[in-house]
This record gives C-alpha cells, sequence and structure tokens, in this order.
C-alpha cells in the first residue's frame, strides 16, 4: 500500500513556492549590489536617514522638521533605530524587506492575473528591470510605497474572489498607508474604485451594482479614516510642506527638458522589450475583454501621462511605470501559453516550426520579444550602479571634534549622520527643489547659521553656490575656520567638498 503525503509537508511545500520570489530578490541584492561598502547611492538616502534620525532623538515634524514628504517612512525608521542603531547598512535591509514584500505581491498578483508561468516571468523582469536593484537598498520612499500599494491590490483581489468586508477595509487602510509613505500612489484610488465595479457601470442585477458602490463607499471609507488619523497624529496634513513645495512653477523653471520628456524618454529605452511586450498585452486585454487586464492597462496610462508632463522627473518615479507595464506585458503571454498547448494536441512535431509561427504572427513577435528580454536579464542585472564619491575624509574630521559640536551645517546630510551628529532641522532637507520652490532662500541658509551657530559645516554638493552668497562668505570667513577642501571630480571644477570649524571651538 502506498503510503499519502502527509497535508502538512503538501502545505510547507507551496508556502516555500510562494516565499521563493522574495528570497530570490533578496539573494540576487547581495550578489550584485554594494548594500555594505556604497558611502551613499542617492542624495535622498542622506535625507531620510537624517529626519529618522533626528525625530529619533525627539524632533517633531513639520514643526521642528521641515519635511516635504509624508511621515511614515520616517517613523517606521526612527523606530527601526530603536533595534538596530542609526545604522546606513541596517536601514538598507529594511528597505530590501518592503522590496522583497513588493516582489513577493507582484508575484501573487501576476499570478491570480494571468498564471503561474506569466507570474514567474514577470517577477524576474521586475527585479531585471532599470534601477529597480540600486532602488530595492536605497533608503528611499518610492519602492516601500509600492509595496503596500501592491499589498493593497492583492487584499482587493482576494476580496473580489472570496466577498469579505475586513478585506476591503483593510486594502483601503494599506493604501493609505502607501500615500503616507509617498503621496503619488494616490494615482490608483480612482483606477481601484473602478476595479471594484469591474471597469462597468452596468449590472445586469441590480443588487450587484448596490453591492459595488456600498463596496467602493467602504473602502474610500476605509482609506480616508487611516489616512486623516495618520495626518492628525503627525500633523502632516500640511498643505505648504507636502503639495506646495511640489506644485510651484518656479520648480519646472529651474530644471530645463534634460529632466523633463527627454529624460522619459531615456529612461524607458533601458526597458525598450518591455514596452513592446506591454503593447501587445493591452491589445490581448482589449482583444479577449479581459476586464482584470484594465487595472495595469489605466495604471499604465496615468503614470505615462503624469511622468511626460511632469518636471522634474528623476530615475525613482519610474517604479511607478514599470510595474504596471509589466504586469500588463504577461498578458501578451497567454496566447503563447496557448498556441504552445494546443500545437502539442494537435501534432508531435516541432511546436515551434517556421510554418506555424507564419500563420500566427503575433505570436511570432511575442515569442521574439520574450527571448530577447530573457537574454537581456542578465546584462541588466549587472547594470551600472552610480555611487556618489564617499567623503569618509570628512566623517573623521566630525567625529574627531564631535565632543563640542551640538550642530553640523551640511548640505549633504549622510555625511554627518555617518559622524552620528545632527543637522538643525530645517534644513533636513535642503534640496534643490526646495530652493527653486522659493520655500528655502540663502538669506534661510544665513539665518540658520546665526540661529543655530553650528560648531562644524560641511559642503560637499552646492559649495559654490553657498559661498556665492556674499553674507555668507563673510560670515564664514569671520567666525569659521577651513580645516579641509578637496575637488571631488575631475569633469567639474567647482565640485568641491569643505570642512569648516568653529573659531571658538575649545582646543
Amino acid at each position: 500500500m502506498l503510503l499519502q503525503p502527509k497535508p502538512h509537508w503538501s502545505n510547507l511545500r507551496q508556502a516555500s513556492l510562494t516565499l521563493l520570489a522574495p528570497v530570490l530578490l533578496i539573494a540576487i541584492a547581495f550578489l550584485k549590489v554594494p548594500i555594505y561598502d556604497t558611502f551613499e547611492f542617492d542624495n535622498d538616502e542622506g535625507i531620510n536617514l537624517m529626519k529618522a534620525f533626528l525625530y529619533w532623538k525627539g524632533f517633531s515634524l513639520y514643526s521642528d522638521i521641515w519635511s516635504d514628504q509624508p511621515p511614515l517612512l520616517t517613523f517606521i525608521v526612527a523606530n527601526w533605530f530603536k533595534l538596530f542603531g542609526p545604522s546606513v547598512v541596517a536601514t538598507r535591509l529594511l528597505i530590501l524587506v518592503f522590496t522583497a514584500l513588493l516582489v513577493w505581491t507582484f508575484q501573487r498578483v501576476l499570478q491570480m492575473s494571468v498564471g503561474t508561468i506569466p507570474a514567474w516571468i514577470g517577477t524576474l523582469f521586475l527585479i531585471a528591470s532599470w534601477s529597480f536593484l540600486k532602488l530595492s537598498v536605497a533608503v528611499m520612499i518610492g519602492l516601500p510605497s509600492l509595496a503596500l500599494a501592491m499589498l493593497s491590490i492583492y487584499i482587493l483581489l482576494l476580496y473580489k474572489n472570496k466577498p469579505h468586508w475586513s478585506l476591503l477595509g483593510l486594502s483601503g487602510g494599506l493604501l493609505a498607508l502607501s500615500m503616507q509613505i509617498k503621496l503619488f500612489t494616490v494615482v490608483l484610488v480612482p483606477l481601484l474604485i473602478l476595479a471594484l465595479f469591474d471597469f462597468r457601470f452596468k449590472s445586469r442585477q441590480r443588487d450587484g451594482g448596490e453591492r459595488a458602490i456600498a463596496s467602493a463607499l467602504l473602502w474610500v471609507g476605509s482609506l480616508v479614516a487611516v489616512y486623516v488619523v495618520i495626518g492628525l497624529l503627525f500633523n502632516s496634513l500640511n498643505y505648504d510642506q507636502l503639495l506646495a513645495s511640489h506644485m510651484q512653477e518656479s520648480i519646472k523653471e529651474t530644471y530645463d527638458e534634460t529632466r523633463g520628456f527627454r529624460y522619459f524618454l531615456f529612461i524607458i529605452v533601458h526597458d525598450a522589450d518591455f514596452v513592446f511586450l506591454s503593447l501587445l498585452g493591452a491589445a490581448v486585454v482589449v482583444q479577449q475583454k479581459r476586464w482584470d487586464g484594465l487595472l495595469p492597462l489605466t495604471w499604465l496610462a496615468t503614470a505615462t501621462l503624469l511622468l511626460i508632463t511632469h518636471r522634474p522627473i528623476w530615475y525613482h518615479h519610474y517604479p511607478l511605470m514599470s510595474i504596471p507595464m509589466i504586469w500588463l506585458a504577461m498578458y501578451s503571454v497567454l496566447p503563447v501559453i496557448d498556441f504552445v498547448q494546443h500545437a502539442k494536441q494537435s501534432s508531435n512535431g516541432n511546436i515551434f516550426s517556421f510554418n506555424r509561427l507564419k500563420q500566427k504572427p503575433l505570436i511570432a513577435l511575442t515569442l521574439f520579444l520574450l527571448v530577447i528580454s530573457i537574454g537581456l536579464m542578465p546584462v541588466k542585472l549587472v547594470g551600472p550602479i552610480r555611487r556618489p564619491t564617499p567623503q569618509w575624509e570628512i566623517v573623521d574630521l566630525l567625529k574627531k571634534y564631535s565632543a563640542h559640536t551640538r550642530w553640523v551645517f551640511s548640505d549633504r546630510p549622510i555625511i554627518p549622520f555617518y559622524a552620528q551628529l545632527p543637522v538643525p532641522p530645517n534644513i533636513a532637507v535642503l534640496s534643490q527643489k526646495r530652493f527653486a520652490s522659493g520655500a528655502f532662500t540663502y538669506d534661510d541658509v544665513l539665518d540658520t547659521l546665526k540661529t543655530y551657530a553650528p560648531e562644524q559645516i560641511v559642503l560637499a554638493r552646492k559649495a559654490k553656490d553657498i559661498k556665492s552668497n556674499p553674507k555668507i562668505h563673510r560670515f564664514l570667513a569671520a567666525n569659521y575656520t577651513r580645516m579641509y577642501s578637496k575637488a571631488y571630480s575631475r569633469r567639474d571644477k567647482d565640485a568641491v567638498a569643505e570642512h569648516y570649524l568653529i573659531k571658538s571651538y575649545p582646543q
């Protein structure tokens, strides 16, 4: 008599398979991304780490700490510091956990939408997509926000398969959490409401339409309730900092087309194979009337319209577009699977023979693009990751004079963060966009220097611009001694990193 496998072994095997996607991401990230020896992946890393550091030290967001982003990731990272200390590497691993959640939910959503094989292909494509690996570990807010958004979508799909009000409330709440990390996922709100209606406003049964309306109201209600509660707790319902600082017309004028539509084209060229596959996927959705495919289709269309009309565009905006693009692209795989299955049933010959494929030109084109995309994956995974110049010498100087240092003024906050020294809370975000919006001026820089009298000053990004202000230049000459100055770029002679020590520092 044959022994039947025990049910718990079957469940364990299934659970292991569902965890394979995030485990694969983590393995690839450790193999391909220099997590431990990279000083800084992006200036936003220093901004996010310093905001969390100041919050951890007891300063309040928006009243003490100026911030143009929602509060939730700052809160999470600050509490992460309580467990592991204010560590760059530990925080990057936290972001990797969020990214693993994103990959897991993406794979699950694709499996529910297009099946197992396309789900795995799409998951691998997402990991290999442009800049995804770098963003998977960089201390930035985009992927954590999208991770919770994808989890919200996954819960919503579970609700549509097995309706239960708790799932609906959870989905809305998760999207609210996503928006309280980065507000760009607000574009999903109307799309997910439409998804609740299956993108149709007419129902054959009256009670079906009423149920959809009730579902939408509950989903929106949970979203608004969670968003407002968090906003009240953190005082983040702040128009001036969260919205006005992004919407000023002066910001667009500061950046030319190199950060507009031209940069958008530069981005999508890197994943041109996915772009073409997504067009084929859109054709499948429309031709086969796959209502479930309208969610990634409308998401991609909305994100594309948003990016091509926005300025500045940054590489970390791209996942808002690449995720629905790859999701939509996987609908193009469905006719290929059907073609293979029918060919196996009808003949024992070569499934992919020329005669068969020439009768199905779209199948042939899809196969061609899939082969190219799969072939390009190793190349994409080893693509260059730009790493800004490290400034360990200045970190050492900051530590040397840390005993009598209360404040460090810095335009590159990652440097004082490594030295475990705070910057004045109002300059935790000293970005070009903030200057461009008029929210902060060089007169404000001088006022900050006078108010806080920082014992040490580090200028490592905008040294020339800041020192070109005559008042600031005279203030530095009168009150500080330059201890270090070094050019860090052969191309840009003005790219100089400098360290100053206050003249009254105890000897």
